[in-house]
């Protein structure tokens, strides 16, 4: 029981000064600030790169994350929901050589602070198992979206194309997402969800207060025996 004890006792004790270790070494990651794109590198959390529109890209200081955070200007008014006709076919034929929308689904977003979402928007795979492209809007305010290498392969896109330069925009907005893209994932669940609430509240609503009065079970409508 002794030696158990004992044993115990340094484990934790290890532990404890790893544990210290970590805390020193995870202080001593220097803060920085980009003012352009930083070079393809793995972050300390081994996190791979997210590629951000030329020129705009910078760290978030107050924690060493690796995810960069974009600060709009309170002035600049973000655009309308979908782009103009001619822009937004140049960009589809250019990025994913197609030329035909499909149906508009696209929300206004209205961020002064916006930072890259976490998923791919197709198939929400993280930065930490492939390399990300960020939404060009999102110097806009009106897209945080990102689309991994991966997915560019599996659809023939043009990585190479997309990252190159700044203007590259996602295939939500300009309307070319693919069927398991997650826009279209949470609109089957949605649609699902919500035709599963009306047929609880038409169950509900027989058995509601205000008609519960008429319904009566029949020991309630038949005399007793003793009366």
């Amino acid at each position: 029981a002794a030696i158990l004890g004992s044993n115990m006792f340094l484990n934790q004790e290890f532990e404890s000064s790893a544990f210290q270790e970590d805390i020193e070494s995870a202080s001593e990651i220097p803060k920085r600030n980009y003012q352009g794109d930083p070079p393809a590198s793995a972050s300390p959390m081994g996190t791979m790169e997210v590629i951000l529109p030329g020129g705009i890209a910078k760290f978030i200081d107050e924690d060493h994350s690796s995810r960069r955070t974009l600060t709009i200007p309170v002035e600049n008014q973000p655009r309308p929901s979908s782009e103009d006709d001619r822009e937004a076919m140049m960009k589809r034929q250019l990025y994913y050589g197609c030329t035909e929308a499909k149906v508009d689904s696209k929300k206004v977003r209205q961020d002064i602070q916006i930072i890259p979402s976490r998923f791919c928007h197709i198939c929400a795979r993280t930065a930490k198992t492939a390399r990300q492209i960020v939404c060009s809007n999102i110097r806009l305010g009106t897209c945080r979206k990102v689309i991994c290498e991966k997915c560019f392969e599996k659809f023939e896109w043009n990585w190479e194309l997309a990252a190159s330069g700044s203007d590259w925009t996602c295939t939500h907005c300009v309307g070319v997402c693919p069927d398991r893209a997650q826009c279209s994932t949470y609109c089957k669940v949605n649609e699902k969800l919500r035709k599963r609430r009306e047929g609880i509240r038409k169950v509900r609503s027989v058995g509601s207060p205000g008609t519960s009065f008429a319904i009566k079970p029949p020991s309630r409508l038949l005399p007793r025996p003793d009366q």
